[in-house]
């Protein structure tokens, strides 16, 4: 995968990475748990802004696409040696059945001659000659005896057909290795569509722009009010956050959004769960401003510059939203946009003159 300019860069240490602590692009301050060291004056190292950025997910997907690569190595070899171990038990089992055939065929024959008393010389002499055979194979099973036990218990441990105690199928180590193969064939394939799905909406989106930075910055706006959500909803989002600003690509301040952080923050919170759905979300978000940018006059919300989220408020934000009370007492001077595909509870756009 290509490069992708990041957001935030360690090596452009005279933009964003050092600011003073009201200065974080992301529109949070420099507290103790994203300040590194390195300070330079009154402006100081921001742990969040130097590590992060839109190479971040590259990298993260780079990592994962080696890793894979790796495990998928071992385990196409270790999937490889119990072919083969199963290939050479099955040569010598086939071997073994067959000498036990004939074993079984020359006992049954001798047994006809044996209880015939009246055999002709020709009958005699053929006897005598099966004793001789049947001696000489069953000697030859005897040696093989060991060795076809542990094939066979071989055989069922690759290949399965043994139940358990449950009475539950064993599928074999084989199959089990091959499924295991396939899901590192599947991830692989994800990593990758996830790596060339950022890359294409991240150049589209900051492409003939003279400020991609602040691009990026209000697709983390969107990430931070519907990551979750559908990509309707996240360009609804970015045109309901242009119409607050006026149009200016700035980040949020005071109460615009809640708890506002950069995406890439939320990104290494293992509570996120799915990061290549994240990643996948980040496009969404790419794709949902430059949408915007590029169709300004093309507003799904028809000009509605703020919005709730009903079924993702707290008891005691619901009742404020409810009253039109607290942070929600904008909703006293709001007219509702109604908006056909979106239920109320996931989302509710409003706008107000002010």
């Amino acid at each position: 995968m290509a490069r992708i300019a990041a957001y935030f860069t360690t090596t452009d240490e005279g933009h964003d990475v050092y600011h003073n602590q009201d200065d974080c692009p992301t529109g949070s301050k420099i507290f103790t748990e994203n300040r590194s060291s390195g300070d330079i004056g009154s402006r100081s190292l921001c742990a969040q802004c130097a590590k992060h950025g839109y190479g971040h997910y590259e990298t993260w997907l780079s990592e994962q696409e080696a890793q894979g690569e790796a495990a998928f190595k071992k385990e196409a070899e270790a999937l490889q040696k119990l072919s083969d171990k199963r290939d050479a038990a099955r040569k010598r089992e086939d071997a073994y059945q067959s000498l036990n055939t004939q074993f079984e065929e020359i006992a049954n024959e001798r047994k006809a001659l044996e209880s015939n008393k009246n055999r002709t010389a020709e009958e005699s002499e053929k006897l005598a000659s099966l004793k001789v055979q049947y001696n000489d194979l069953y000697r030859t099973l005897q040696s093989m005896a060991a060795q076809h036990k542990t094939d066979s218990d071989d055989l069922v441990r690759l290949e399965g057909g043994k139940k358990d105690k449950s009475g539950k199928l064993d599928e074999g180590q084989i199959k089990r290795h091959k499924k295991a193969l396939d899901g590192l064939e599947s991830n692989k394939a994800r990593y990758g569509e996830a790596a060339s799905r950022l890359a294409a909406a991240h150049a589209a989106a900051v492409a003939g722009r003279s400020d991609p930075e602040k691009v990026e910055l209000i697709a983390d706006v969107v990430m931070n009010e519907a990551r979750g959500e559908d990509p309707y909803i996240k360009k609804c989002l970015a045109y309901a956050y242009l119409n607050l600003t006026k149009g200016d690509l700035r980040p949020p301040r005071g109460a615009e959004i809640s708890n506002f952080t950069r995406s890439e923050k939320r990104f290494d919170d293992p509570d996120e769960g799915d990061q290549v759905k994240y990643i996948r979300s980040v496009a969404d978000s790419l794709e949902a401003v430059r949408a915007r940018l590029d169709e300004p006059k093309s507003d799904p919300t028809h000009g509605a510059n703020h919005w709730a989220s009903p079924k993702n408020l707290s008891k005691k934000r619901r009742a404020e939203y409810e009253s039109k009370s607290g942070e929600y007492e904008w909703l006293n001077r709001a007219v509702k946009i109604p908006m056909k595909d979106i239920p109320d509870e996931t989302f509710t756009f409003w706008k107000t003159d002010d």
